[in-house]
C-alpha cells in the first residue's frame, strides 16, 4: 500500500474521485486481506513511518475511524496518503525514498509483490 501511495499520490480527497478507493481495493484483492487486517496493516505501516521521519507520535494526529470498517480505510488511506507527504519532508527525501524504507521494514502477514505492501 505504502508504495502505491508514493507513485501515485498524492490523492485528492475521497469522494473527489475514485481513485484512492481503487488502489485501496486492488490492494485488498492482491493481497487477499479482510479489510480489518488491511486497517491493523495501515497503522503498522504508519508507525514505521513515523519512525523513520524521526516524527513525534505523541503529537502526530490520527484520525477518526469507527463507523464503518469500508469508509475507515479509506479515510485511514487519505490520512496515510498526507502523512507520506508530510513525512518525506520531515525526511528531508522524496515520497518514494521514505516509502521504500518503510516497505523495507514492514513484515506483513501476507506479502504481495507488486504492491509491495
Amino acid at each position: 500500500m505504502i508504495m502505491g501511495l508514493a507513485d501515485f499520490g498524492p490523492f485528492p480527497a475521497p469522494g473527489d474521485d475514485l481513485s484512492l478507493e481503487l488502489g485501496l481495493s486492488v490492494w485488498l484483492c492482491e493481497s487477499d486481506a479482510e479489510i480489518e487486517e488491511a486497517i491493523e496493516a495501515v497503522y503498522e505501516v504508519r508507525s514505521i513511518v513515523l519512525e523513520e521521519a524521526e516524527m513525534d507520535v505523541d503529537t502526530e494526529p490520527v484520525p477518526f475511524v469507527g463507523r464503518s470498517s469500508d469508509r475507515d480505510l479509506v479515510t485511514l488511506g487519505s490520512y496515510m496518503d498526507n502523512l507520506l507527504e508530510r513525512a518525506s519532508v520531515s525526511a528531508g527525501c522524496q515520497r518514494q525514498a521514505l516509502a521504500r524504507r518503510v516497505a523495507a521494514k514492514f513484515i506483513p502477514v501476507s506479502v504481495v509483490e507488486s504492491l509491495a505492501c
